[in-house]
């Protein structure tokens, strides 16, 4: 794990790889192209020369020249010119967005000619003019023309185009260190979830495999939001991506609802925040259980259920930092983690909202703030979880030692096997001995035994430190024959531990200085008798 987190930050800072030297003589860096962006937004599907008159129109309202326009039903056109970079032999326009329906891209040569699509019926990822998980145009011929009009479908649905234009080979070495990072970044996720998985089974706590199960389904939607699952999983399905997303947010959602609930020990100290955060898991699953049985309404609604499922998220992560504000007060070190850890999942989520409804750009962020969130939230917890297993496993491998040394201990001393009946005795009319219960196996330490007394047919046997007998059905020469000779019967009804007898006369005795019990004369001679000898 130490060496993945080294690797990931060795090339997070670029120190993964030299510098190649075909970037001399080119811009290394991306350059946004939104702000040098015109965009029309259009209720209806237009052509590349319909859009382009109404973008030249000054009379023409234009869309907000950001790169997130939240949630639309429109088709939108995004014009920009590239003349100052005509002595660049190839470029690359990157829509950093794979999950968009249905792109065309125009360069305007004799008139507007199509140079590259994507998002088609089926959308085929061989079929791509530059293979990759986002959408990418290689560009290799300004001099026919600079001009360029995008189109954008993603209707019934956020929509966001960050557009960025590359030097095709700084490119080809952003995207192949990129995909480095990304591949440290999921390693360590998986290794932490199989380990969350791992312990949860082992020590068998319902909170840690819970983790694991959250967590694993948050691997898997950042795989599917980057677009991986499209190149690698799917690629002749493209149209499962949108799907896939909804579908895993639900999964994401109803675990960690219940790990939150075991973790802060809701049901027990906060029973309101506990239904409320039920009653959204409910929600939930029925929602996924509709958006899967009436398919084509889910797929005419996309807007308004994920407008559903959106307000769900954000009631969750109010309940839940509600709840691990007041549970400090409850399970403090369990809040505390989980405050400290979820913080960054929680601002790294409303972030992302924030983009899909366009109050913020998707550009201005170098990675999406789901991944850094989740990622600081898993190495904090993980890390805290690890140390929790560690002192568990520790406690219990001493508590099993100890046990052994306490049952190796018993094992030294004498036992006495009894099948007696449950310690209690119920009285008859108040005559007679009335025993209740079903019988019950007793292993009993000789040492710990004070005194016996006779009742009908059983005996009462008293141990040291316990308030009830056990009962037992035989007589006192049945068990003196199990007992040594530190036993001794000093009445017809009773029978002393020697050990224990603190106090005696000619008359009677005490047990552990408080129980009393009769000396008879018909006894009296051979108990003075071990007693004296005993005490020589």
């Amino acid at each position: 794990m130490i060496t993945s987190l080294m690797l990931f930050l060795m090339a997070l800072f670029g120190l993964f790889s030299e510098e190649d030297d075909r970037l001399i003589s080119s811009f290394n860096d991306p350059i946004p192209l939104i702000d040098y962006c015109r965009i029309l937004e259009t209720p209806q599907k237009l052509t590349a020369q319909e859009a382009s008159l109404l973008l030249k129109n000054k009379d023409t309202p234009l869309a907000p020249q950001s790169d997130s326009q939240g949630f639309s039903q429109n088709y939108f056109w995004i014009s920009f010119d590239l003349k100052d970079y005509l002595d660049q032999e190839a470029l690359i326009i990157e829509l950093d967005n794979p999950h968009i329906d249905h792109v065309l891209l125009y360069q305007r040569k004799s008139n507007w000619e199509l140079v590259g699509y994507g998002g088609d019926k089926g959308r085929p990822f061989n079929n791509r003019s530059f293979l990759n998980r986002r959408y990418v145009f290689p560009i290799s011929d300004l001099e026919a023309g600079s001009e360029f009009l995008l189109m954008v479908d993603k209707r019934d649905s956020a929509v966001s185009f960050p557009l960025r234009l590359w030097d095709k080979n700084s490119f080809e070495h952003h995207d192949t260190r990129q995909n480095v990072i990304f591949g440290v970044y999921f390693g360590m996720l998986i290794i932490l979830t199989v380990i969350a998985l791992a312990l949860g089974i082992i020590l068998r706590q319902r909170f840690l495999w819970l983790y694991g199960l959250y967590a694993t389904a948050m691997i898997l939607y950042m795989f599917t939001t980057l677009g991986f699952s499209f190149q690698f999983l799917y690629p002749n399905f493209g149209s499962l991506n949108n799907y896939m997303r909804s579908s895993l947010i639900v999964f994401i959602a109803v675990f960690f609802n219940y790990f939150t609930r075991i973790y802060l020990s809701l049901d027990r100290n906060q029973p309101k925040i506990s239904t409320i955060l039920k009653g959204l898991n409910t929600f939930l699953i029925s929602l996924f259980v509709f958006g899967m049985i009436y398919y084509n309404i889910n797929n005419s609604n996309v807007a308004v259920l994920l407008n559903l499922l959106y307000g769900s998220l954000f009631l969750i992560f109010i309940c839940s930092i509600l709840a691990g504000i007041i549970a400090l007060d409850t399970v403090k070190r369990n809040a505390l983690i989980y405050l400290s850890a979820f913080s960054a999942l929680f601002i790294g989520s409303g972030l992302y909202l924030m983009i899909e409804y366009g109050f913020l750009n998707e550009g201005d962020f170098f990675m999406n703030p789901i991944m850094i969130g989740s990622g600081v939230e898993l190495f904090i917890f993980s890390g805290s979880m690890i140390f929790w297993a560690k002192d568990t496993i520790s406690s219990k491998i001493y508590d099993k030692k100890v046990s052994q040394e306490n049952k190796t201990e018993a094992q030294a001393e004498p036992i006495l096997e009894l099948k007696s009946q449950i310690n209690y005795i119920q009285e008859k009319n108040g005559k007679g001995s009335g025993i209740a219960g079903q019988k019950n196996q007793h292993f009993v330490k000789i040492n710990q035994i004070t005194h016996i007394e006779s009742y009908g047919h059983y005996l009462l046997i008293y141990l040291d430190q316990m308030e009830k007998p056990i009962i037992e059905r035989m007589t006192f020469d049945e068990i003196l024959a199990l007992l040594p000779d530190t036993f001794i019967r000093i009445h017809r009804g009773y029978v002393v531990h020697a050990t224990y007898v603190t106090k005696y006369n000619s008359t009677h005795l005490l047990v552990n200085y408080t129980v009393e019990l009769p000396i008879s004369r018909t006894y009296k001679k051979a108990f003075f008798e071990y007693m004296t000898e005993s005490a020589i």
